[in-house]
């Protein structure tokens, strides 16, 4: 399921190791992809867009069914309470 995504629908394929990338590579994926280094340090919040200028969603997990029944979950009924509430987590843009 996961290699049909990354080979028919994803324009790039984040991994978190070069050994990630050759796995992926290994199943025949061609799809360009690009290494995504671990960064111990946040962004300082003046050094980030403000939310009404980003769009997309980065979907940081596997295509498992209960990974993805857990992000729809979230996005559908966490995600729109958290913005009503204006909980400062950055996705309505109060504060950057």
């Amino acid at each position: 399921m996961e290699t049909n995504v990354y080979g028919n629908v994803a324009d790039v394929v984040m991994t978190v190791s070069s050994q990630d990338g050759d796995s992926i590579r290994e199943m025949g994926v061609d799809t360009e992809l690009k290494w995504l280094p671990f960064i111990a340090e946040a962004s300082k919040a003046e050094d980030v867009p403000r939310a009404s200028s980003r769009h997309g969603l980065l979907y940081c997990s596997s295509l498992n069914p209960i990974a993805v029944a857990a992000m729809e979950w979230l996005v559908t009924n966490v995600r729109p309470e958290m913005m009503s509430l204006c909980l400062c987590c950055c996705l309505c843009g109060c504060l950057i």
